[in-house]
């Protein structure tokens, strides 16, 4: 179940509707429901989080629905969303008429990614910006509790992501969840949650308000490295390595791979990663990040450029560069 919630995109019915056909009652799925939540905060307090439990959560209730017959086909959840997202745009006095286009750009794969509450705020925010040729970065304190919720907004461009990762890896913040999508118009409408476990004392008006300027600056400068952050590895790191281990397997009937990595995870990880994929020219599609105490497992779905499949040559080539860093 954790793996489920964790690395599986909640969003899609289908991934719902697996997992839910895998428990067959509502007493099974309680059952692993519990006996996840305890597994996970007896580990170690710096594992569970509110973030995690809010999946979890999810995951339950999505899942339960299906079980008791409140079962819906893609069509019917997009409508479903829009119908929710429309009535929170409501409450601040927003025409459906001037995010009729935005929508339409947006495409109905976006629908099925996102909630309604995001996409009711992604929205709002980008209501003004929907050609813009500005960078748009939008903050704000996750809804599920722990972390903060950043939006990035602009035209598409390979460097994107490593740039985004970079950043945060810079100023101490750790990537809970990246999810990576392109509009029908080419724009990235990327969201990630970040997490910061340094127990700061600190105004969270004044750090949403410095990543919001801060990571603009750094997309609008063409001239900013992307290089890895590199720092010290933890003495459990060093004196209790998890061997390395990645996979890469097609993802169902698509052109995509999905790409499956268990390593230590340490300074500058997500980076270097992040321009692996760059050089070899692989395009993006969604990442899950998920940091265990000391235990990276990250899952990436990628293609080529412009969609295109990747070769088998490729792939291993992939495949021996980040085994190679790892």
């Amino acid at each position: 179940m954790s793996r489920v919630a964790q690395k599986s995109d909640l969003s899609d019915p289908a991934v719902i509707e697996h997992f839910a056909r895998l428990m067959g009652n509502e007493r099974r799925l309680t059952a692993l429901y519990l006996l996840t939540v305890a597994d996970i905060r007896g580990t170690s307090p710096k594992v569970w989080n509110q973030w995690k439990a809010k999946l979890l959560e999810n995951l339950f209730f999505a899942a339960q629905r299906f079980l008791r017959g409140d079962s819906t086909d893609a069509e019917m959840e997009i409508g479903q969303r829009q119908l929710q997202a429309r009535e929170r745009l409501s409450y601040y006095g927003i025409n459906p008429e001037s995010y009729k286009g935005l929508w339409e750009n947006l495409g109905k794969q976006y629908f099925l990614r996102y909630e309604a509450q995001e996409i009711a705020w992604h929205t709002r925010m980008l209501i003004p910006h929907a050609d813009t040729p500005d960078v748009i970065v939008r903050a704000r304190l996750s809804p599920a509790g722990d972390g903060i919720q950043t939006m990035i907004y602009t035209k598409g461009r390979d460097d994107l992501f490593a740039h985004i990762c970079s950043f945060f890896e810079r100023s101490g913040y750790n990537i809970a969840e990246a999810r990576i999508y392109t509009t029908l118009h080419g724009y990235a409408l990327n969201s990630f949650i970040i997490l910061d476990h340094n127990d700061k004392s600190i105004s969270y008006r004044d750090l949403l308000n410095f990543i919001e300027y801060s990571l603009t600056a750094k997309l609008l400068d063409k001239t900013v490295s992307v290089a890895p952050v590199t720092g010290r590895v933890s003495r459990q790191v060093k004196h209790m390595p998890i061997p390395a281990n990645i996979s890469i397997q097609p993802d169902g009937n698509t052109n995509n791979h999905t790409i499956e990595i268990i390593a230590n995870d340490r300074p500058g990880l997500l980076s270097k990663l992040a321009n692996i994929f760059l050089r070899h020219e692989v395009h993006l599609h969604n990442a899950k990040i998920n940091t265990l105490g000391n235990r990276a497992e990250d899952i990436f779905v990628v293609s080529g450029r412009a969609g295109s499949k990747l070769g088998e040559h490729r792939l291993k080539k992939l495949e021996e560069e980040v085994m190679g860093e790892l």
